[in-house]
């Protein structure tokens, strides 16, 4: 009974955990590529607006909006294309893009993306609300999206746009 429970604790709490293989790399996030068995072919790349890396002896990759295995096919298809012969090649996520935090809280900005981070610590991060700010009016935009009003028990994700508002009482 005790091993059904801290099973069913560990599925809840990650349950806000971006998951490796859904999580889709854009410009912002910090990205390594290892090719197994060649110690030297190893690039570590910041993904800028262009969304390509430059991966020896293919050139750039795009890999916009494509999960880390998305990229390890790619990449291994390219290499196999008259370099290796079957390469292994891993990718992996050493630091997401950063989330933002606008309008009435002490320190506005961006912040680095931690798993599971919830608006109410998000907003400890910004040095706390200010005077000025609402008590729930509080809105996460996601990139190309709409806001969406959120409390403090929401989730924040890499990318996100947390706005808090002033307060009109």
């Amino acid at each position: 009974m005790i091993k059904i429970y801290i099973s069913l604790l560990i599925l809840i709490s990650s349950s806000h955990i971006i998951a490796k293989d859904e999580y889709l790399i854009k410009a912002g996030d910090i990205i390594k590529i290892h090719l197994y068995d060649d110690k030297e072919v190893n690039v570590t790349a910041k993904i800028d607006t262009s969304e390509t890396v430059n991966f020896p002896f293919i050139g750039d990759v795009n890999v916009s909006k494509k999960t880390t295995k998305e990229i390890e096919n790619l990449i291994t298809e390219k290499l196999k294309d008259g370099y290796f012969i079957n390469p292994e090649v891993h990718v992996s996520i050493i630091e997401y893009r950063p989330f933002y935090i606008n309008g009435q809280v002490k320190k506005p900005g961006g912040f680095p993306y931690q798993p599971n981070i919830t608006v109410s610590m998000s907003i400890a991060l910004a040095g706390g609300l200010t005077d000025r700010a609402s008590n729930s009016d509080w809105y996460i935009k996601k990139p190309g999206g709409e806001k969406t009003k959120v409390t403090g028990e929401s989730y924040i994700y890499p990318g996100d746009i947390l706005i808090i508002e002033r307060s009109f009482f």
